[in-house]
């Protein structure tokens, strides 16, 4: 679980890493054709999130989300959603282990969402008014260079706030992380 070592932003001597510049050349080809282009980041359980924290990997987490800001910043018409947040949709109670019968409502497992969370985001996106979905709440923002470290800065105080609140699922999932790291 996110102990890969070799995840790069950057490489030496260029603006971001062939990652990065793949998904540049695939904007630059979508706007040749016309299309619209909307791109978001995906929601994660709020689970997955500590996790993130607890691997030491959130700073990684921050800055490639703002490589993604800067890499769209020419671009004014491609808006970038972030559903990363924790609100009453990734925070949502697991159901206790053991339990085959309960599901969760919205996410699959802690890095899958199920389709009624994604038929709420495409309603945010696309400004829709009639969905089948039930939205509990309005989720994502649109990121870019200018609220980029205000956002990143919500989401680090709304990550505390669900340390402190969910200490029992902290603990298991540092517990969790550690067994891992011995491995």
């Amino acid at each position: 679980m996110l102990q890969k070592k070799d995840w790069t932003i950057y490489h030496e001597n260029s603006k971001w890493s062939s990652h990065f510049e793949a998904l540049n050349q695939f904007i630059q080809s979508i706007r040749k054709k016309g299309v619209k282009l909307i791109l978001f980041i995906n929601p994660y359980h709020a689970q997955y999130l500590e996790s993130i924290w607890l691997t030491g990997n959130w700073e990684l987490l921050e800055n490639w989300k703002r490589t993604l800001v800067r890499l769209l910043s020419p671009y004014d018409d491609i808006p970038l959603w972030d559903f990363n947040d924790y609100n009453s949709y990734t925070s949502e109670e697991e159901p206790v282990v053991g339990n085959t019968k309960d599901m969760m409502k919205w996410f699959w497992e802690p890095a899958h969402y199920r389709k009624e969370f994604g038929d709420v985001m495409l309603a945010q996106m696309l400004k829709l008014k009639d969905t089948d979905s039930e939205v509990v709440e309005q989720v994502g923002v649109k990121l870019d260079s200018d609220n980029v470290e205000s956002v990143l800065k919500k989401l680090r105080s709304k990550r505390n706030e669900y340390a402190s609140h969910s200490q029992h699922v902290v603990k298991r999932i540092k517990s969790i992380v550690e067994e891992n790291r011995t491995q």
